[in-house]
């Protein structure tokens, strides 16, 4: 299962869409991928056309079959571009029933019939950070731990197990006060390299 690099733990990246949308149902819908003050790293222009560019525009993805439809993230999106998406995905749970209620908690059956409602405005992982549509994923992950060692931040790589695709960990909270920007320019630099 693919992982998403949180600043100080790895994610699963199947459990990050029911995170994403509960936190931002819990908190207003008010969160910050980044603090205040930093910057993301530019995105590139999308081809026209492409997956990308249909993203970048706010509307749907077509899917390919077999694939989920939703919004294609990019590798190189802004925070605040990731962050637009998942609200607009989390406002349409909350209308279609995963909104706040007394004890904060929803059945499977609301749930699904949410997500079904919203699949269209899903937000879709990169496939670069995908080690089953990604085949140099192990070589990216190898990459990015350099480039953030060499950056300062205490970083390794976590071998793949039966279970788990091989990711990247730190070893300490003590990292430099532009992480984020570090670590967003490792990832493009290293998943992006193939492309």
């Amino acid at each position: 299962m693919p992982t998403y690099k949180s600043r100080f733990r790895l994610v699963p990246l199947s459990l990050t869409a029911a995170v994403i949308s509960a936190s931002l149902l819990v908190t207003g819908c008010s969160g910050q991928d980044q603090p205040a003050g930093k910057t993301g790293v530019a995105s590139l222009p999308p081809v026209a056309g492409s997956e990308a560019s249909r993203s970048a525009s706010g509307a749907g993805a077509s899917a390919s079959p077999g694939e989920s439809p939703g919004v294609q993230l990019r590798l190189d999106d802004t925070a605040e571009k990731r962050t637009q998406i998942r609200k607009i995905y989390a406002a349409c749970l909350a209308r279609n029933g995963m909104g706040s209620n007394a004890n904060g908690q929803v059945t499977d059956a609301v749930r699904r019939k949410a997500e079904e409602a919203c699949k269209d405005k899903a937000p879709l992982q990169p496939p670069e950070l995908d080690p089953v549509k990604n085949p140099h994923y192990d070589e990216d992950v190898v990459a990015v731990v350099k480039c953030l060692v060499s950056h300062g931040v205490p970083a390794v790589v976590v071998p793949a197990t039966d279970s788990q695709p091989m990711s990247w960990t730190q070893t300490s909270a003590d990292v430099p006060d532009d992480y984020d920007q570090i670590n967003a320019a490792c990832t493009v630099k290293s998943f992006g390299s193939h492309s």
